[in-house]
């Protein structure tokens, strides 16, 4: 017995549709943006020295009375910790960008208080 072949549809197929989700990034950033970050223990930063920051603003406030071996700590070249949590924690990947060039931890204190003037909502 010979096997079976399928019988050919009379229908010819329908190509399939696809949907391109377009998303403006700059609407998306404006609503990042417009919204204060703070984020549960889960997620927030613990320093070596017991100190835990839920936002930009805290984290901020936090390395202008940090010790230098504290921040020196964190901001290793190889690890470059506060850089991380602000990009990828926070999602503020311009501002963590600017934080990789501060030497001290006033200088990134000041990076971010800069960042969050000029991302302020106006």
């Amino acid at each position: 017995m010979a096997p079976r072949t399928p019988a050919k549809s009379s229908v010819a197929p329908q190509p399939k549709k696809t949907v391109k989700k377009v998303v403006s990034k700059k609407v998306a950033t404006k609503l990042a943006l417009s919204i204060p970050i703070e984020v549960s223990d889960d997620f927030a930063f613990w320093a070596i020295d017991g100190q835990v920051f839920h936002s930009l603003a805290a984290l901020a406030r936090g390395l202008k009375a940090m010790q230098g071996r504290v921040y020196r700590y964190h901001a290793d070249s190889e690890y470059q910790d506060f850089a991380k949590w602000v990009g990828e924690v926070l999602g503020e990947k311009a501002c963590a960008k600017k934080i990789l060039s501060a030497k001290t931890a006033v200088a990134a204190a000041k990076v971010i208080d800069t960042y969050n003037k000029s991302h302020a909502k106006k």
